[in-house]
């Protein structure tokens, strides 16, 4: 289509129903319209129905111009300043310069004044010497860093951690420095251990402070982990008692969604705190990405034990996300009441973002008056903002009762300044601390840009003396400009 007619393909994706299938036609058709006259291919921005694509189309063609002209791009962002929504394509038209002409951005440093346009550059020439010359890099960067951010130096140092980490680490532990030293040094290690683990083990003997060891040793397990896992556990288990409990403490997250299998392996090795939260992690993971049975199947050899309910619980959360008539069903089986109505409150919950008229209907199952409530209260928020004339009559429609007043009382967050109709809503809130709390949001909404108004409505019955004072109190400081 893009061939035939860019109009022609941009009437596509305006008939794309959902999201991010236009973000994504969107951009493959930013980029290949890129690789012909991205300068000519702004002009189809403005047929785009949603003007958000059609922003994110002409800032892909408008970066990839910067790009392709780095002198014209550095020029502009120096005369003109410089669109934040492409500031890491000017960053990529400075790099691009740097490559071949080292001396125009060293120029073009000196003629900057802005803060963040002499970092760009700055840190592009930090870059560049790097490449051939570490120290001369480094006593640029270190002579012209300014502020309490040492970002050229940390350029530096992640040029030099490419081809030579054991001297980078080197610079980066003796830095005058505490957050070079500190940032750095986790970041070469865990950058060098996702490439070669010995080589990072090997990195771990140059830092001597214990604390900043253990903290380089976990990001280096996680980078370990994620590429081989067996190996990592190996490890880390090698490690004396103190540092191995905190490492597996630490890196369990990332386990569980690398290797499972061996996330289960290291259960028994982790302390009872760290292990429930392992057991939960394990638990939601096997239901989604495995079978609800293999869930099921894992958890069972915890029942009688007090976590029981809540691996239950966990795992009809993961279920409710592809099948929620199926979490219902489990559900059901949870043995604690509260535990039972918090999973049916959050499969509501959950349900009500695409299936609204389904999930009200399953209202019911939560025998909880109190979380029925907090569910119905998130329906009605969602719902207000898609729909406002909907969500209000159906929580007007509603029978007298708790339910409609938590209801109303969520709607009235979204009424500063209710009409006739709103406000005999609100004013039929049979619940008189509901009604309260539904009348003091709206103070508390109005206060922002009508204090005096916000002051009259205090003169209310359902506005108690502690409330009507404490409003009181913030109303002043609003009225004196604080």
């Amino acid at each position: 289509l893009a061939d035939r007619s860019p109009a022609e393909a941009i009437r596509y994706i305006n008939g794309l129903e959902q999201d991010r299938e236009r973000q994504r036609a969107t951009g493959w058709l930013a980029h290949y319209l890129s690789l012909g006259d991205p300068s000519d291919a702004l002009q189809y921005a403005g047929l785009f129905a949603d003007a958000s694509e059609g922003e994110r189309f002409s800032n892909f063609l408008q970066g990839h111009i910067l790009v392709a002209e780095p002198a014209a791009a550095i020029e502009t962002m120096l005369a003109d300043g410089s669109d934040m929504r492409l500031w890491r394509q000017f960053e990529q038209a400075v790099v691009e310069l740097a490559s071949t002409d080292l001396d125009a951005v060293r120029r073009y440093y000196e003629q900057a004044r802005a803060p963040q346009h002499r970092q760009i550059l700055g840190s592009a020439i930090a870059l560049e010497l790097a490449k051939d010359n570490p120290a001369d890099a480094l006593a640029w960067a270190r002579a012209n860093d300014t502020g309490n951010r040492p970002t050229l130096e940390m350029s530096a140092l992640q040029q030099i951690a490419r081809s030579d980490p054991q001297l980078a680490l080197k610079e980066a532990l003796t830095s005058s420095s505490k957050l070079v030293r500190s940032m750095m040094a986790t970041s070469i290690v865990q950058r060098t251990a996702m490439t070669d683990p010995a080589a990072a083990i090997a990195l771990l003997d140059q830092v001597e402070d214990k604390r900043q060891r253990m903290e380089v040793s976990e990001h280096l397990a996680e980078a370990w982990i994620r590429t081989d896992s067996q190996a990592a556990i190996e490890w880390i288990l090698g490690q004396d008692e103190e540092t191995s409990g905190e490492l597996m403490a630490r890196t369990v997250y990332g386990l569980v969604n690398n290797d499972i299998d061996a996330a289960i392996r290291l259960l028994p090795k982790l302390g009872n705190e760290k292990q429930a939260q392992a057991r939960e992690l394990i638990a939601g993971v096997l239901a989604e990405t495995r079978s609800i049975d293999e869930a099921q199947a894992f958890i069972l050899q915890y029942q009688g034990q007090p976590d029981y309910d809540r691996l239950q619980a966990t795992v009809v959360a993961r279920v409710a996300s592809f099948d929620a008539p199926m979490a219902r069903q489990l559900a059901n089986q949870i043995q604690d009441s509260a535990a039972r109505d918090s999973a049916q409150m959050q499969i509501v919950m959950q349900h009500a973002e695409t299936n609204r008229t389904e999930a009200l209907g399953w209202l019911d199952s939560i025998g909880d008056e109190n979380m029925r409530n907090q569910a119905i209260t998130q329906i009605a928020s969602q719902w207000y903002a898609q729909d406002p004339a909907a969500a209000t009559h159906w929580a007007s429609s509603m029978p007298s009762g708790s339910s409609r007043d938590s209801a109303i009382m969520r709607l009235a967050m979204s009424w500063p300044e209710p009409t006739a109709q709103q406000a005999a809503l609100i004013a039929s809130i049979e619940d008189r601390e509901k009604r309260s709390q539904a009348k003091v949001r709206q103070i508390h909404a109005a206060m922002r840009t009508d204090p005096a108004r916000a002051r009259a409505m205090l003169d209310d019955d359902d506005i108690s003396e502690e409330q009507r004072s404490e409003i009181e109190k913030w109303l002043d400081r609003v009225e004196a400009g604080f």
